[in-house]
């Protein structure tokens, strides 16, 4: 057992809380996660993140449970192993990136957003850039930019035209796509990734995670582009499609992820395509 000292992000309640932690956890496993059930601390059930000295990195509210569809992509789609450390460390990732850091360059990248990442570290721009590259690789593109803080401050106008990220911090969004409230996919997809204690399997998962969703996405696109007035394109029968054609169950909260990442992803925008009817523009945007 750990003593830690919490503070809840909802609540702000404080106090000292002893979590199941022994040596042998602590030792094996970069960041360690675990969900503290309400009413411990305080009304609020908490997600506390812990490094490798069991000091507390980040408290999440758990505002988000989705479920992720099991899907086995076939060919190099599929990822089974972890690049050398060399090329980038995945808990290096981890210890210097809180949760809400990673959320936010997910979704950035799903919504083809240029990225600039305010990033003082720079022994580990190496392991950064590749890791994001990486991870994305055959799949969604991304354009991102390490840069440090006196960069951005120099010179804000090049910036611009991108979601601009820093320390947890969301310095500029101008197609306002960071609402923390409206990322319940991205948050389970990297609380899962955080939570996952074996560093490979956790990159894996990640990793093939993305890769669903971009072949989801995309059948959903090219389907789209090939519905006209005269057929309705709706939740059922995107859904029909993609159970068809890759024998997977898509709970409607997913679904409508993927929606509005091949809408703005593939940039299919023609209204008589996403809203053929009133049915289907009122799922859109449920």
């Amino acid at each position: 057992m750990a003593s830690v000292f919490l503070v809840c992000p909802e609540c702000n309640k404080k106090g000292f809380i002893d979590l199941p932690v022994d040596e042998k956890n602590k030792n094996e496993r970069g960041i360690l996660a675990i969900d503290l059930e309400a009413n411990l601390l305080c009304p609020h059930s908490i997600i506390v993140y812990l490094d490798n000295n069991l000091k507390v990195r980040e408290c999440v509210i758990p505002d988000f449970k989705v479920e992720l569809p099991e899907l086995a992509l076939k060919g190099k789609s599929e990822i089974k192993y972890l690049p050398d450390k060399d090329v980038f460390d995945v808990d290096l990732i981890k210890l210097n990136f809180t949760f809400m850091d990673l959320v936010y360059i997910l979704k950035s990248i799903l919504f083809k957003e240029k990225i600039a990442l305010i990033f003082d570290k720079d022994f580990l721009y190496k392991h950064v850039y590749n890791f994001f590259k990486d991870i994305t690789r055959d799949s969604f593109e991304i354009d991102l930019n390490i840069i440090h803080k006196e960069e951005y401050k120099n010179n804000k106008s090049e910036f611009k035209n991108c979601v601009v990220l820093e320390d947890n911090n969301v310095l500029r969004d101008d197609n306002k796509i960071l609402d923390p409230k409206k990322l319940k996919v991205e948050k389970q997809i990297i609380k899962n990734f955080l939570a996952t204690s074996d560093v490979e399997y956790s990159y894996i998962m990640l990793k093939n995670e993305i890769n669903k969703a971009y072949e989801l996405c995309k059948t959903i696109a090219d389907t789209a582009i090939q519905f006209s007035k005269a057929k309705e394109l709706n939740q059922q029968i995107i859904t029909e499609i993609l159970t068809e054609k890759y024998r997977v169950n898509v709970p409607k909260a997913y679904l409508t992820f993927l929606c509005e990442i091949a809408k703005t992803y593939f940039e299919v925008e023609d209204e008589r395509i996403f809203y053929p009817s009133n049915a289907f523009k009122s799922f859109w945007s449920s």
